[in-house]
């Protein structure tokens, strides 16, 4: 019995033995079938996990209400902790009684304003009763972490001393940007 653990004992040895042996050779051998090039006609592919793109913020703002308010304050979102937010572009659509138009759409960390827009006439269409807004704006606004994006939009009356009409207004920011890394 003492015979035959010692034959095994042996023969694993040698196994052993033999694949540390051959190791290298194989390592070399699978090596020589993997060639990596890195030129610039065949470039190894490669990803940026920092780049913005990998990063995109999209949200939306709003409010809906029966009212007669020129003011409509919007809390979007908290920038978070190791992140800048940089907004591109801001669209806002809005349905506002005809008797009022939208004078102005303000996005602020609530410290700072910042104007994005103030509509224009071909960014206002009447029907039934309505008035509906629709336009974008491309912008360039940064928020820190810890920052709170809130959006202000201001409403007056469509005839200028007449006060603002009560009716239904829905108003929508959307928010369009990216995170960057902060260290």
């Amino acid at each position: 019995m003492l015979k035959k653990i010692a034959t095994a004992a042996l023969v694993l040895a040698l196994v052993t033995l033999m694949l540390a042996l051959a190791a290298p050779k194989m390592q070399a051998v699978v090596a020589a079938l993997v060639q990596v090039s890195n030129t610039f006609a065949n470039p190894v592919p490669h990803v940026d996990v920092n780049n913005e793109a990998f990063q995109p913020v999209n949200f939306r703002m709003g409010t809906a209400a029966s009212s007669a308010a020129g003011f409509f304050q919007v809390t979007g979102i908290t920038v978070p902790a190791g992140k800048r937010l940089i907004v591109d572009d801001v669209s806002v659509f809005g349905l506002v009684p005809d008797t009022s138009i939208i004078t102005a759409v303000w996005v602020s960390d609530g410290n700072t304003n910042f104007l994005l827009v103030n509509p224009q006439t071909g960014d206002r269409a009447i029907s039934s009763g309505s008035a509906t807004y629709g336009y974008n704006r491309l912008t360039k606004v940064v928020y820190n972490a810890g920052d709170v994006m809130q959006g202000q939009i201001y409403l007056d009356s469509a005839t200028p001393g007449q006060p603002l009409q009560s009716g239904f207004v829905l108003l929508n920011v959307y928010v369009h940007g990216h995170y960057v890394n902060v260290q």
